[in-house]
């Protein structure tokens, strides 16, 4: 389930990717939308592997997309 402590507000998506991006390790494996804000890709700290979907301009991952990249990287984050 999910609660409230695994709820992120922010004052728009930099904002909160800014703020998402201090939990991140060297190592951790991250899932993005892609394309993105060209931007966002350089906030991740050194060592994390930024995994790209593809959402076809859509910005949004679909599910079966989200699944067969989990398949993949069963640990990313």
């Amino acid at each position: 389930g999910v609660s409230a402590a695994d709820v992120v507000i922010g004052t728009g998506a930099k904002g909160a990717l800014n703020g998402v991006c201090a939990v991140f390790s060297p190592g951790d494996e991250v899932i993005l939308a892609s394309p993105g804000w060209p931007t966002n890709f350089d906030m991740f700290p050194a060592g994390v592997k930024v995994i790209e979907i593809d959402t076809a301009g859509r910005g949004l991952i679909a599910p079966a997309q989200l699944k067969d990249v989990l398949a993949t990287y069963p640990n990313a984050k």
